[in-house]
């Protein structure tokens, strides 16, 4: 729903009350449909608000009320994403229209940009407003780097933000917590009390919000290593490694149950020290973030993996993608751009032959990256293995 025509998701209090079959035990209702919106009725007239298993979001426990920052960002990658489906397959009036989408929805900045961070959530029809740091407030950005769709909102933000979480979020000896209010007010230090927000609602000790989840956490991380916040990232991997390990449960992290899968997502903390991306048509990214010029790491695109390395010896860049396992097809390589001469000399070899650049690639420097694009696609099997030699000119460059 979206009450105020903002082109942002809106969150009822309690959300999700049609689906009756999950609320029916809470309530103490049996399947009697007769006395279900009588039940619900006096539920919220004389309890108030509830956020018991009611949110249409993946913290379900955890009721939130109009405009969120975590919903509202995934919103923003949604719509990033599906202008670019649109743009790929030339529809321009729905790019259009979903361009009016987006404009309403990047209201949502200003709705809930605080300083410092983005607030847990703000209702402009009741005036209510949370104030919590959630350690999963940019999502949605996380997302939106994954599929290479840029920044949804300004970098000074999203760092602003990050920092914020990192200041906040991070507790010792526990790791990132969920959500946390800046005056430090915790049932895990005080016993259950009222969320400060204005709803009346119970919070709880060990609820959604007061804990850490290894899945959020690694999610967190990656996303500080992607915008370049490395040392903050590592810290948080740091605290997770060191909560399992201390109990020897690190091959069992504990969300909703023991081992939770959300924690898989720690493949994606590899791709961001990696700076790996690949899309579809061929287009593969490498940018370490961690010793760059003494770089080895694994990789996997559609249904191959292979090995990513990048040195540096006596002024001359390296970099060389082996395949390891299937087959890939490149049509486009971009590297980081590491030798002192802005424009180097470059040799590109398939298995050691040289492919000539004027014939089948080319090259294009911006900044402090290099661009190949090969005029036919090249493709790899197992055991192949692309290299891209920069070099200091003497001469002016290639």
């Amino acid at each position: 729903m979206d009450e105020e025509g903002r082109g942002i998701p809106y969150h009822y209090i309690p959300s999700g009350f049609e689906h009756y079959d999950t609320i029916l035990y809470q309530l103490g209702v049996k399947r009697d449909p007769e006395r279900i919106h009588e039940k619900m009725l006096e539920y919220l007239v004389f309890r108030g608000y509830t956020s018991e298993g009611i949110s249409f979001q993946t913290y379900d426990g955890w009721g939130f009320l109009g405009y969120s920052a975590y919903v509202g960002f995934i919103w923003l990658a949604a719509l990033r994403a599906v202008k670019e489906l649109g743009r790929i397959v030339g529809d321009e009036e729905y790019v259009k229209k979903i361009e009016e989408v987006e404009r309403k929805a990047r209201r949502l900045e200003e709705l809930l940009w605080n300083g410092e961070y983005f607030d847990l959530w703000f209702d402009p029809l009741s005036g209510l407003r949370d104030r919590a740091c959630m350690a999963d407030q940019l999502n949605g950005q996380w997302y939106a780097n994954l599929c290479q769709l840029g920044h949804l909102i300004s970098k000074d933000k999203i760092e602003r933000a990050l920092r914020s979480i990192f200041k906040y979020n991070l507790v010792k000896d526990e790791g990132l917590i969920n959500a946390v209010y800046p005056s430090g007010e915790r049932p895990s230090y005080r016993g259950n009390i009222v969320y400060p927000n204005g709803t009346g609602i119970e919070w709880r000790i060990g609820s959604q919000p007061d804990t850490p989840w290894t899945g959020t956490e690694y999610a967190v991380a990656s996303l500080m290593i992607q915008e370049g916040l490395v040392e903050e990232g590592i810290r948080v991997l740091r605290a997770v490694y060191e909560r399992y390990s201390k109990y020897g449960m690190f091959w069992n992290h504990i969300e909703c149950g023991g081992h939770y899968y959300r924690a898989m997502d720690v493949w994606t903390v590899l791709m961001a020290l990696e700076g790996f991306n690949f899309s579809a048509p061929g287009s593969i990214h490498f940018n370490p973030k961690v010793t760059p010029t003494n770089f080895r790491g694994a990789f996997v695109a559609k249904s191959s993996w292979g090995m990513y390395t990048q040195v540096i010896r006596n002024g001359t860049q390296e970099s060389s993608i082996k395949l390891e396992f299937g087959s890939l097809e490149i049509r486009e390589i971009c590297i980081p751009l590491l030798t002192k001469d802005a424009k180097p000399t470059i040799r590109v070899l398939l298995n050691g032959e040289s492919i000539e650049p004027e014939e089948s690639v080319s090259i294009e420097i911006v900044e402090d990256r290099v661009r190949l694009r090969f005029k036919r696609p090249i493709v790899l099997n197992e055991g192949d293995q692309l290299k891209i030699v920069l070099s200091e000119s003497t001469v002016g460059g290639a």
